[in-house]
């Protein structure tokens, strides 16, 4: 993920073995519920946006180089 250079700060096992009572897990995943508007985020869904930013960001930066 990342590069290589980062890695999840949640991984399953972790997931797993919290006892964090704010992480719940349900069919979807292991999720947390938002302040503001009471939402889950699923940590799979916001690491898979993470990765996209990075790759969009990636790819700016390249650009710019490249100028």
């Amino acid at each position: 993920m990342l590069d290589a250079k980062f890695q999840r700060g949640f991984t399953l096992e972790r997931l797993r073995s919290t006892t964090e009572p704010k992480v719940h897990h349900d069919s979807g995943g292991y999720y947390i519920n938002t302040l503001s508007e009471n939402v889950k985020v699923y940590f799979d869904d916001y690491y898979l946006f993470l990765e996209k930013v990075y790759n969009r960001c990636q790819s700016e930066i390249a650009d710019l180089d490249s100028k």
